[in-house]
């Protein structure tokens, strides 16, 4: 089960992932099929061309963790009015809709999401969006 946050650099490196399965072009349908193996099939070969790069196979389910831990804390900002409007967005069902539930299921949905990264003007916060937010006074809601 899933318990420690990632880090920043763990987030990164997912993004990173993330491209690289783009550019397999693989079959959203095919992630789909009940056959795990192809997932992490793609993470295995991830690791073995980018092993500074190298994730474990177990990350599926914080990475879903993670990304709906963010969805919930935006869904308070927006609700509170903390942030701006976001284009498109009339209901908390339009912010980021297409995220996989927390299910282990390296699949179409959870192999297309990136975490978001951060930057003003002066500074790049990367994936690190959690300091972006103290920084600005958007505290979690957890």
């Amino acid at each position: 089960m899933p318990t420690t946050p990632l880090t920043p650099e763990q987030k990164a490196r997912w993004n990173r992932f993330i491209d690289f399965v783009q550019e397999q072009k693989v079959n959203p349908a095919v992630l789909d099929q009940r056959n795990k193996q192809v997932g992490l099939g793609l993470l295995q070969k991830f690791n073995m061309t980018f092993p500074k790069d190298a994730l474990p196979l177990e990350i599926i389910p914080q990475v879903q963790t993670d990304l709906q831990n963010y969805r919930t804390n935006l869904i308070s900002q927006w609700k509170s009015g903390k942030i701006a409007p976001i284009e498109g967005v009339k209901t908390e069902a339009d912010i980021m809709p297409n995220i996989s539930p927390v299910d282990s299921w390296p699949g179409s949905k959870t192999l297309s999401s990136r975490f978001p990264i951060a930057k003003t003007d002066t500074k790049d916060y990367g994936t690190n969006v959690d300091q972006f937010d103290k920084d600005h006074g958007l505290v979690s809601t957890k």
